[in-house]
């Protein structure tokens, strides 16, 4: 059976999309799904964030925000958060999901990913970094 993982952030349009390709990239014997915890469902990927993973060869043209749930959750074997909150409203939401959420950079210091939104080129391109850099740990360890 593949390993079912869900990438989270706030609202699924620039961290826990590139997040979810990127590691399906590295894992593609895994199910890689991505949320929102106040997504506005149906929406694209941001522009600049989305230009920015082109440069990695992640395509997100196709994405459309989903908002998480705990069916959504409870689907999953792994949920990786990009921030210390996201871990926290995931775990207010579904109690039972605790022993599978941790934060995406939980390898690499565990400080959480920032949001890029709305930010210049540079914040996205270190923020998409930074998403490589704990995905890349993760598929490690997987």
């Amino acid at each position: 059976m593949k390993l079912r993982i869900l990438t989270v952030c706030t609202g699924n349009i620039c961290r826990s999309p590139v997040a979810a390709a990127l590691l399906q990239a590295l894992r593609p014997d895994a199910g890689l799904a991505s949320a929102g915890l106040a997504a506005e469902p149906g929406r694209a990927a941001d522009p600049l964030t989305a230009e920015v993973a082109l440069d990695l060869e992640i395509d997100l043209s196709g994405h459309c925000a989903r908002r998480f749930s705990a069916a959504m959750g409870r689907e999953t074997d792994l949920i990786l958060a990009m921030a210390p909150r996201h871990c926290e409203d995931i775990v207010r939401i579904a109690p039972e999901l605790t022993g599978r959420t941790f934060l995406l950079d939980h390898w690499c210091g565990a400080i959480g990913i920032p949001d890029p939104y709305g930010k210049p080129r540079a914040w996205h391109e270190s923020v998409v970094d930074a998403i490589l850099r704990a995905t890349e740990s993760w598929a490690e360890r997987l």
